[in-house]
């Protein structure tokens, strides 16, 4: 089942550990290159539709759920139990993406102003709750079978794409900086 019976072996614990644990750092430094890819690519729609094209919170949690998903994605490639490092992919993308509106509207709410050093903060604490659900469902779980798996995040991706093509004009999407949103140029 999803929640119990993962059966893992000691050598398979280690490659969890190594794959949660190594994450962070390593997500931490792929999420600030996603950060200025756009830029970097000189604003090509096919780059925004992977990597935030401005400063709004929505773009910020578009950073987060892709290098997740490709961190266990990847890890999982050689497993016997793809179904459950797919599983933790999509969970450690969904909550490192949740994790962020929620983590800055409150710290704003309650401080009334916004902070880089907070913002840097929010990253890495998203970033290691993922990684931290991440590895505990591949401790505990089989999770869902691979190509469901699979299917929920390309799913996960595509909405985070196509909400970046057509935004809803609500704060969540706006960029504070420019008044933009997402893709499109007027306020």
């Amino acid at each position: 089942g999803l929640i119990a019976g993962g059966g893992v072996c000691g050598m398979e614990m280690k490659r969890i550990d190594r794959a949660a644990f190594w994450g962070i750092p390593a997500l931490f430094l792929l999420a600030a290159v996603f950060h200025f890819l756009y830029g970097w690519s000189g604003q090509s729609p096919a780059v925004g539709l992977l990597a935030p094209v401005n400063e709004s919170v929505f773009e910020h949690m578009k950073m987060m759920a892709l290098p997740a998903a490709l961190w266990w994605g990847l890890w999982g490639l050689k497993t016997p139990r793809p179904g459950a490092w797919y599983t933790a992919g999509l969970a450690a993308a969904v909550t490192s993406a949740l994790a962020v509106p929620l983590l800055f509207y409150g710290y704003t709410g309650a401080l009334g102003r916004e902070s880089f050093a907070a913002d840097l903060l929010i990253t890495l604490l998203a970033i290691g709750a993922g990684q931290l659900l991440g590895r505990h469902l591949l401790r505990r779980s089989r999770g869902i079978p691979a190509p469901a798996a699979l299917l929920l995040t390309a799913c996960l991706l595509s909405a985070l794409a196509l909400l970046t093509l057509f935004p809803p004009q609500i704060p969540l999407f706006r960029d504070a900086v420019s008044g933009t949103y997402g893709l499109l140029r007027a306020g």
